[in-house]
C-alpha cells in the first residue's frame, strides 16, 4: 500500500500537540532515512502474494526517506529539501528484505558508518545481520539450547552484547537471549523470573547494571525494573529482576490512567540522552519516565501521550482503508536521535513524529513541540533511524547539586593544583583542606549554599563539583584545567568559607564558576547521563 494513497494528518492533541510556527525560509531540520519492519509478513522463502502483501514471504523490513522542514514540517518518502509549504507526493517504501520473520531492528554499534542492521525473527529464533540495502551477512540463532527460542524486541547492551526478547505469550520459556556482536555469534539463554515476561530491556546511557526492563504485553500495561546484568558473561547465568519505585507526577488524563507498577505502557523501554529519561511506549501511550534526581532509584512519570482510542467506539488510525489491523492500537517501538527528536511506530500502521528540542522542560507533552502522526505502512512494527553517538567511554559531568545526593568519587585527582582526596572526600583549595563535611556544605541544601552573591560559595561550589565530576572520570580539556589553576591561585590564602570577598576578586570568582558550570551541566550535549562513572 504506497504512502501516495493515504491521507497524512497533523494531529493536534489536547494536552500535548502543537502546530509548527512558519519561518519565512525554509529550513532543513532532519532528514535521513526510517528503517522499519513489518509483524505478518513471516516465511522467506515462500511465494508472496502481490494482490495483498500480507502473506507469508512477502518483504518484511523496508526503508523509507524523510525530510523534516521548517516550514513544510514532516515528509516521509522524499530525501530532497522541501521548497514549498506543502509535502510533495510522498514516494512508497522501499522493501529491503525477507526473512523469516521481523520485529526488533537495531543498527549494530561495530558499523560506525550506521550502514549495517541487526533484526530479530521472531519465532523463527535466529537474528539476522544485514546491510541497509538488504544483502544477507549472517545469520544467528538466538537459543541453540530449544526451538521454542524466541528473538522479537532487541537491544544493545553497552559491554557490546546484543540482548533478544522473546514475545510470544504461550511461550513456556521466559529466558533473556544474550549474544555476542564482536563476533556476532549464536546466544546463551538467561533465566529471569518465571512470574515475569520480560519484552524490553534498557540500559541508562552506559551504566552496564542494572538494566531496565518491561513486560507490558502488546496492548496491554505492565510492570518496570531493574534487571542485574553482572553476571552477563556468564552463559546461562540467570538475570534478577526487581520492581523500581515510581511516583507519577502527571496523574490521570483524559487520556492516559494514572501510572502504577501494573498500570504502565511497558511494552518498550527507549533511553533519550536528551532529556536524560526512558521513553516507555506500549498500548495506546508513550510516557517519559525519568530517575528521580533526589531519591536514588526511583523514578518519576515527566510526560504522558494518549492517542484517543475507545475500544468498540471503532478504530483510531490514520488508514482504516485496506488496513485489517487498524483497531491494533500499540506503539510498539520508539527511536530517538538523542538531540529531542522522536519517533514511534504503532502496529495499526500509523508512525508518530515530535520535536520536543525547544522544550524548556525537554518534555514529549509540551504543547509547544511541533508533531505530526501519518500512516506509514500495514502492520507496523518497529522502527530506528540513524542512532545518536555511543555515550563516551569516559565519565559524564553532573552538576553540582547531583553531587550533594549522590557518593563521591574514590579516585583521588589534582588538577591545577587543586587537590582531591578519594579516600576522605576532602578537598585542597588554595592551600586550605576542607573536610569532605565541609565540601558537601557549599553544594545545594548545604548550609553555606544559599551564596547572597558571594563569590566564594558561587565558584567555591562549581570548582568543587568540577573537580568531582574529573575524579568520576570525565573528561576535561586544556583550557578547563586552566580556568581551575586560574581559580586556584586566586584562592590561594583565602578561605571559602568567609565572607563575600571584595571585587575584584568577588566577580572574578562568579566569572569562574560560570565557565565551570557549564562544562558541569554538559551531559545533554555529551550524549550522557549526568554523574556516570568511567567504565
Amino acid at each position: 500500500m504506497t504512502l501516495r494513497r493515504q491521507q497524512s494528518i497533523l494531529i493536534r492533541l489536547v494536552f500535548l500537540l502543537g502546530a509548527l510556527v512558519p519561518v519565512l525560509h525554509a529550513t532543513t531540520i532532519l532528514s535521513g532515512t526510517l528503517y522499519f519492519t513489518t509483524f505478518q509478513d513471516q516465511g522467506a522463502g515462500l511465494a508472496c502474494n502481490p494482490a495483498t502483501a500480507t502473506s507469508p514471504g512477502c518483504p518484511n523490513v523496508w526503508k523509507v526517506p524523510f525530510v523534516y522542514d521548517s516550514v513544510a514540517g514532516l515528509c516521509l518518502g522524499t530525501s530532497s529539501p522541501i521548497t514549498t509549504s506543502t509535502c510533495p507526493t510522498e514516494s512508497s517504501p522501499t522493501p529491503i528484505k525477507t526473512l523469516r520473520g521481523a520485529d526488533g531492528i537495531v543498527f549494530d554499534p561495530n558499523d560506525p558508518t550506521n550502514q549495517t542492521l541487526l533484526v530479530g525473527e521472531q519465532s523463527a529464533n535466529k537474528v539476522a545481520k544485514l546491510k541497509i540495502d538488504g544483502t544477507l551477512l549472517a545469520e544467528r540463532t538466538a537459543d541453540p539450547s530449544t526451538t521454542a527460542g524466541q528473538a522479537y524486541s532487541l537491544t544493545v547492551s553497552p559491554g557490546n552484547s546484543l540482548m533478544a526478547l522473546p514475545n510470544n505469550p504461550t511461550a513456556t520459556q521466559f529466558d533473556i537471549d544474550v549474544l555476542p556482536l564482536n563476533p556476532f555469534g549464536n546466544g546463551s539463554a538467561h533465566p529471569t523470573n518465571l512470574s515475569t515476561f520480560v519484552k524490553t530491556v534498557a540500559f541508562l546511557g552506559n551504566v552496564k547494571s542494572p538494566a531496565y526492563w518491561g513486560d507490558a504485553k502488546d496492548g496491554h500495561y505492565g510492570f518496570f525494573g531493574t534487571l542485574d546484568l553482572s553476571t552477563i558473561g556468564t552463559p546461562g547465568s540467570p538475570f534478577p529482576i526487581a520492581l523500581s519505585p515510581i511516583v507519577d507526577d502527571v496523574g490521570a488524563t483524559p487520556t492516559s490512567p494514572a501510572g502504577s507498577q501494573g498500570m504502565l505502557p511497558s511494552h518498550f523501554l527507549e533511553f533519550d540522552s536528551f532529556s536524560g529519561c526512558f521513553i516507555m511506549s506500549g498500548k495506546n501511550q508513550i510516557w517519559q519516565v525519568c530517575p528521580d534526581p533526589t531519591t536514588s532509584g526511583q523514578f518519576r512519570i515527566k510526560a504522558k501521550i494518549g492517542i484517543p482510542h475507545i475500544s468498540g467506539s471503532g478504530p483510531f488510525c490514520t488508514n482504516p482503508i485496506g488496513n485489517p489491523y487498524c483497531g491494533f492500537v500499540n506503539w510498539d517501538q520508539t527511536t530517538v536521535d538523542g538531540k529531542g527528536h522522536l519517533f514511534a511506530a504503532n502496529n495499526d500502521g500509523d508512525v508518530l513524529f515530535i520535536d520536543y528540542r525547544h522544550s524548556v522542560t525537554k518534555s514529549i507533552a509540551d504543547p509547544t513541540n511541533y508533531a505530526k502522526m501519518q500512516f506509514l505502512s500495514v502492520a507496523l512494527d518497529d522502527i530506528v533511524f540513524v542512532p545518536p553517538p555511543p555515550p563516551p567511554a569516559n565519565g559524564c559531568p553532573a552538576t553540582k547539586g547531583f553531587w550533594h545526593n549522590h557518593p563521591f568519587p574514590k579516585t583521588s585527582v589534582t588538577v591545577g593544583g587543586v587537590v582531591y582526596n578519594g579516600a576522605t572526600g576532602s578537598m585542597t583549595i588554595g592551600g586550605i583542606t576542607y573536610s569532605q563535611a565541609d565540601v558537601l556544605s557549599f553544594l545545594p541544601t548545604g548550609s553555606r549554599a544559599a551564596a547572597g552573591g558571594n563569590g566564594f560559595r558561587i565558584g567555591g561550589s562549581q570548582l568543587i563539583a568540577a573537580i568531582l565530576n574529573i575524579a568520576n572520570g570525565s573528561p576535561h580539556t586544556a583550557s578547563l584545567d586552566a580556568t581551575i589553576s586560574a581559580m586556584n591561585a586566586e584562592l590561594t590564602g583565602q578561605d571559602l568559607r568567609g565572607p563575600k570577598p571584595p571585587n575584584p576578586l568577588n566577580s572574578e570568582l562568579i566569572n569562574f564558576g560560570n565557565t565551570l558550570d557549564s562544562y558541569n551541566s554538559s551531559a545533554s550535549s555529551l550524549g550522557c547521563v549526568e554523574g556516570t562513572p568511567a567504565h
